[in-house]
């Protein structure tokens, strides 16, 4: 189930993908909508989205370790801030999370 910001997310990725189709950014170049198969566009719409995915997925399962780590300084502090999430991403494998920059 997706929640309201995964949604936002989603909609956001679907909008930038259409814009780089419309803008001729995109490996079929300039798109004419009236005359290019609509087919055709939805093929590059998907291609896009997949490799953005293909991307994120590969960025998370790299971080995975320091996102597990600043999941439990979460759960254990309930809010933190976003400077302390980037220290806590930028940490090296295996460093704990005691609020000391490493």
């Amino acid at each position: 189930e997706r929640s309201t910001g995964a949604a936002n997310d989603l909609e956001q990725a679907a909008r930038l993908a259409r814009n780089i189709i419309t803008t001729g950014l995109s490996s079929l170049g300039v798109v004419d909508e009236e005359c290019t198969p609509k087919d055709r566009i939805y093929q590059e719409f998907q291609k896009i989205l997949e490799s953005q995915v293909k991307r994120a997925t590969t960025i998370i399962e790299a971080k995975k370790d320091r996102l597990r780590q600043a999941a439990r300084v979460l759960l254990a502090e309930e809010k933190i801030s976003g400077a302390r999430f980037r220290q806590l991403l930028a940490l090296e494998p295996g460093a704990e999370a005691t609020g000391t920059p490493v």
